[in-house]
């Protein structure tokens, strides 16, 4: 973020580093629930064009399509593994030690790769999460995924997380983040800008409420957006990943998949971010971490 003046001060870069880890990583990468609904030579084209656009942060789970968005993930990612920074999540179901480490191993066939690069706990577990956190520190050790996440945890469980945790450290929680959904900035985004710990926004467009242009929000979103030759979803992005939040939306389709990708690699005015802030503004009262 550049210093307040009459020039861009919420640029948002291509890549960003990754919490704690160092790696650089797109702002904007691409999410796969639900992409199991689309056609399925379509679907695995729209992640490609995807990755040609810069999007190579892919994010999947088992729970999706019960492993199909996986296997679509895997036959896209084809040949290009070296390129990809991948996520997939555990079940809460299969959250237990031993089933931590079956999950992941399902997950790493139906990828068709040898290693995840973050697995993330899909949910609070019924499973102790010291003994999730155990089986996690186990893959790790075997060399089947570099880091250790959790998902949809709010700060207390963030914490409770870290101290599950016996050699190596929480790298990442990925959370519900859109304009109307920004409660995340309150408490659990500052605490976790201070440890190090990356934040992943899921579903950046809401589910099935984007703002629309025939509303107040939707209006402005327009007006801004065409004084950059962008998108309203493309300004949505920009301004979602300006508050160090890595952003996945889901495409399902190419033209979309780049249309992603123009969210990142410019930035909002002052007066612009202002603009957008008022109109979406973060919640003045703490509110349940929200989860989709």
């Amino acid at each position: 973020m550049k210093a307040l003046g009459t020039l861009r001060v919420f640029d948002v870069e291509h890549r960003r580093t990754f919490g704690w880890t160092g790696e650089q990583l797109p702002v904007v990468g691409q999410g796969t629930w639900r992409l199991e609904e689309t056609d399925r030579g379509r679907a695995v084209e729209a992640v490609r064009a995807g990755m040609d656009a810069g999007m190579t942060l892919i994010d999947t789970a088992e729970m999706y399509g019960n492993g199909v968005a996986e296997e679509l993930t895997g036959e896209a990612i084809r040949g290009r593994g070296p390129e990809v920074f991948l996520v997939s999540k555990v079940l809460p179901s299969n959250a237990s030690y031993d089933g931590t480490l079956r999950a992941c191993e399902r997950s790493l066939k139906r990828l068709g790769v040898d290693r995840l690069d973050l697995y993330l706990l899909h949910w609070e577990s019924q499973y102790p999460l010291r003994e999730t956190m155990r089986a996690m520190e186990t893959l790790v050790s075997r060399g089947l995924i570099r880091y250790i996440g959790v998902s949809n945890f709010d700060l207390d469980q963030v914490r409770e997380a870290q101290q599950a945790l016996q050699s190596n450290r929480l790298a990442c929680d990925q959370v519900l983040f859109h304009l109307k959904d920004r409660g995340i900035e309150r408490r659990l985004l500052p605490y976790c800008r201070e440890q190090q710990i990356a934040i992943m926004g899921y579903s950046p467009f809401g589910h099935g409420d984007f703002p629309k242009h025939t509303t107040a929000g939707g209006l402005i979103l327009e007006e801004i957006a065409q004084r950059h030759k962008k998108t309203a979803r493309q300004a949505a992005l920009n301004f979602l990943a300006s508050r160090d939040v890595f952003v996945i939306p889901k495409s399902g389709d190419s033209e979309h998949a780049i249309e992603n990708s123009g969210g990142m690699g410019w930035g909002l005015t002052e007066e612009e971010y202002a603009i957008i802030d008022h109109a979406f503004p973060v919640p003045d009262h703490d509110v349940p971490l929200g989860m989709i």
